[in-house]
């Protein structure tokens, strides 16, 4: 199957991390996947179209893309942080709330970016200790864990490393 990647974050300023995650999974069962950065593939030309929507105040943007794109293929997959926190505001499409566990186990996709990262995005871990009101941390990672492998996640001409943890200093300090 083919299978469109989007991210909808507008003038991302970073590649999607979970995109290039998820494209090296749905590749290990036989899928070819394209990356889209806040745009759709032509209408008919992919099988299937899995959306990212990372921050909630993009989801009016990221809402105009998941519509248009019902109207470009049969399957539409939807998942990201604002579909994890809002999704009564996304319709008639397939919602995929949290992280993907299989997708966890897989190092990003590098080759859908198209050219070479300076950097490397990581998370060394997921989820909290803590349980702050305030925090949505919990409904996206519900449970603390330390990724001991996730040195495979980095691109290996990278100069620099973006670290995406939520709670840095809750990791034991010999697994740094």
């Amino acid at each position: 199957m083919w299978i469109a990647l989007v991210d909808t974050t507008p003038k991302a300023k970073v590649y999607p991390l979970p995109l290039l995650k998820i494209g090296n999974w749905l590749k290990s069962k036989g899928n070819d996947c394209v990356l889209f950065m806040d745009s759709l593939p032509e209408k008919d030309k992919f099988d299937e179209i899995w959306i990212s929507t990372c921050f909630t105040f993009d989801l009016p943007h990221s809402l105009g893309i998941i519509n248009e794109a019902k109207n470009r293929t049969k399957k539409v997959v939807v998942g990201g942080i604002s579909a994890t926190l809002l999704p009564d505001y996304i319709k008639d499409v397939e919602i995929h709330k949290g992280l993907i566990p299989e997708v966890e186990q897989f190092p990003p996709d590098y080759s859908l970016l198209g050219y070479e990262p300076k950097y490397s995005i990581i998370h060394t871990s997921r989820g909290c200790i803590r349980n702050c009101g305030f925090c949505m941390v919990r409904t996206l990672e519900p449970s603390f864990y330390n990724k001991k492998d996730w040195r495979k996640d980095l691109y290996p001409k990278a100069k620099k490393v973006l670290f995406y943890d939520n709670n840095w200093l809750a990791k034991p300090i010999n697994d740094l």
